[in-house]
């Protein structure tokens, strides 16, 4: 049987929602503990056009940092999240 490590993702903030809104599921009593999610990693060229993705089959997050926020600087706010999964596949476009 494979196992695999813990992956750890990083990304600048968004005003996209759905990743808090899942976290936020699995942190109160309204979450079933067994949500996990299939999720594809896409590695983009300076295009946009993707060059490979990498598929997590049931991946779960096990820790979410959230961006440091400092007045006064001008840096880009990154959060962290590592994510736990079962089974990886990698496609070439």
């Amino acid at each position: 049987r494979q196992s695999y490590a813990n992956i750890t993702l990083k990304r600048g903030m968004t005003n996209s929602v759905e990743l808090w809104d899942w976290l936020n599921r699995l942190a109160t009593k309204s979450a079933k503990r067994d949500e996990k999610k299939d999720i594809s990693v896409v590695l983009r060229d300076g295009k946009g056009d993707e060059i490979l993705r990498w598929n997590l089959t049931k991946a779960y997050p096990v820790k979410w940092t959230s961006p440091t926020m400092q007045t006064d600087q001008s840096s880009i706010m990154v959060e962290t999240l590592e994510l736990a999964f079962q089974e990886v596949t990698m496609q070439r476009r």
